[in-house]
C-alpha cells in the first residue's frame, strides 16, 4: 500500500481489529505512487507463491491501483479491493455520492486522465477505449 506511514498504520489497525492475523499483513511504506509501490513490494514479499490478493486503496483509486498491480504481478493472481472513502471538506466521498460535489468530480475525472496517462506510458495496464468526447482532450495530453 502506499501513501503515509500513519495511513498505513491506521490500515494496519483496522485490518487487525477484522481479525486478520497480523503476521499476514504486508506494508510497503517507501512508495511515492502506484507504480513504485508493487515495485518495492516485491522486493519484500514473493508473489509466486499466492493464488489470491486483497489489496487497500481509497476508492476512487482503486482503479488505477488494480491496473498497476495487473500490470507486474502474475496473471494467475486472483484480487480483490478493501476500499475506503476519501474525505473532502469533512465529507465522506464514495461510489454513491461523488457527483454530488465539484471537488469530487474534479478527484474522479483527475483519477480517469491518470489512468489514461499511465496507460499510455506503459506503466500499467492498458486501458480498453476511452470515453467519447474526451479524445482531443486527451490527445492534447499526451502531446504537451
Amino acid at each position: 500500500m502506499d501513501g503515509s506511514k500513519s495511513e498505513a498504520q491506521s490500515i494496519k489497525d483496522k485490518l487487525l481489529l477484522n481479525g486478520v492475523p497480523e503476521e499476514i499483513i504486508n506494508i510497503e511504506d517507501r512508495s511515492t505512487n502506484s507504480k513504485e509501490n508493487v515495485l518495492y513490494s516485491k522486493q519484500i514479499f514473493d508473489f509466486s507463491n499466492i493464488s489470491s490478493l486483497l489489496f487497500v486503496s481509497k476508492s476512487h483509486a482503486a482503479g488505477r491501483q488494480y491496473r498497476t498491480l495487473r500490470k507486474y504481478l502474475p496473471n494467475n493472481i486472483e484480487m480483490g479491493l478493501y476500499s475506503y472513502e476519501t474525505i473532502i471538506n469533512g465529507i465522506y466521498i464514495n461510489q454513491f455520492n461523488w457527483m454530488l460535489y465539484p471537488e469530487s468530480r474534479s478527484l474522479i475525472f483527475g483519477e480517469y486522465l491518470r489512468i489514461l496517462y499511465y496507460s499510455h506510458k506503459g506503466d500499467i495496464e492498458c486501458v480498453k477505449g476511452i470515453v467519447n468526447g474526451l479524445e482531443s482532450y486527451i490527445e492534447r495530453i499526451f502531446e504537451g
